[in-house]
């Protein structure tokens, strides 16, 4: 009985240290993949949600450069999407002149 105790234990140890790093794991996985933000509105999305934040706050703001310029999209901006994000040569300044801070 001893050993299934002492078994018990053990299993629930390893399940604990594993879900542990589960979870630090996906919240890495979550962070922006920029460390230095050109715009107040990434800075702090990334900085009070990750990357999952950062996209919504650029899929809010793409909602109303809409009402600016009927062809905004992630693509007038950027040369490619995930996981980099990378901007055009462009991309800021057209950021900036659709209203974005």
């Amino acid at each position: 009985m001893a050993r299934f105790g002492l078994l018990s234990l053990a299993l629930a140890f390893v399940a604990v240290i594993g879900i542990t790093s589960l979870s630090n794991s996906a919240s890495a996985a979550d962070a922006c993949k920029r460390t230095q933000f050109e715009t107040k509105l990434i800075k702090d999305a990334c900085a009070s949600g990750g990357q999952k934040a950062a996209k919504e706050a650029m899929k809010k703001f793409v909602k109303e450069a809409k009402k600016k310029k009927a062809d905004a999209d992630c693509n007038l901006c950027h040369k490619s999407l995930a996981p980099k994000y990378e901007l055009k040569p462009e991309g800021l300044k057209t950021f900036k002149e659709l209203g974005g801070v």
